[in-house]
């Protein structure tokens, strides 16, 4: 299976106005399996795509903060997995906010 993969660089993500790509109406043609060591795997079907792309989306985000005296670090974590019904359009990275 042949990928095409944009990666931005922290503080930036892939701007999304317009749109990058118009979602097909069905599930993901994908499976996940729950891990014991709580991590995910997802088994792709290549032959279930059908003239789509598999779109997967992945963000983290890390806040850094102080309070009553202590220091935290926050971690947050975003993913998506979709299907488009045509190609995807390329990454225009911009600052995230």
């Amino acid at each position: 299976m042949a990928a095409e993969v944009d990666y931005a660089p922290p503080g930036q993500w892939c701007r999304d106005t317009p749109p990058r790509y118009e979602s097909a109406p069905n599930e993901p043609p994908t499976s996940s399996v729950l891990d014991p060591d709580g991590g995910y795997s997802w088994t792709v079907r290549p032959a279930d795509l059908r003239d789509r792309t598999l779109v997967i989306e992945y963000s983290t985000e890390v806040t850094e903060y102080e309070q009553h005296g202590f220091e935290f670090t926050e971690s947050r974590l975003s993913l998506s997995i979709g299907t488009a019904r045509r190609p995807v359009a390329p990454c225009e990275l911009v600052d995230a906010q």
